[in-house]
C-alpha cells in the first residue's frame, strides 16, 4: 500500500521536472495505473477485513456453542444442538 503511494508521489515529482512531453505522457500513464491498483487493493483490504471480523465472530461463537455443549454433556443433560454424544460416538464392528 505505502509502495504504491509513494511510487505515485515519485512518477508526480519525475512528470513535475521532465521537459519532455513524452516523457511526461509516460509518467501520468504510470500514475493512472498505479493509483487503479492502489484503489483495487485499497477495495480488497477492506472487503478481507469485513470477511475476517465476520469469521472471528462465529468462531468465538462456536467456541462457546462447544463449551455449552460440553458442559451439558457433563452434567448428562442433551447437548444443545439436539445430538447426544454418546449418539456421535457408536462403536464400530472390527473388521476381519
Amino acid at each position: 500500500m505505502r509502495t504504491l503511494e509513494r511510487q505515485i508521489r515519485s512518477l508526480e515529482q519525475k512528470y513535475e521536472a521532465s521537459k519532455s512531453e513524452d516523457m511526461k505522457k509516460e509518467y501520468r500513464r504510470q500514475q493512472k495505473n498505479c493509483r487503479k491498483t492502489w484503489k483495487r487493493s485499497k477495495a480488497m483490504r477492506a472487503v478481507s477485513i469485513v470477511e475476517l471480523k465476520r469469521t472471528q465472530r462465529e468462531m468465538i461463537q462456536g467456541d462457546m456453542d462447544c463449551r455449552t455443549g460440553e458442559a451439558r454433556a457433563d452434567r448428562g443433560e442433551p447437548s444443545a444442538c439436539g445430538v447426544d454424544r454418546q449418539e456421535v460416538h457408536q462403536p464400530r464392528t472390527a473388521v476381519s
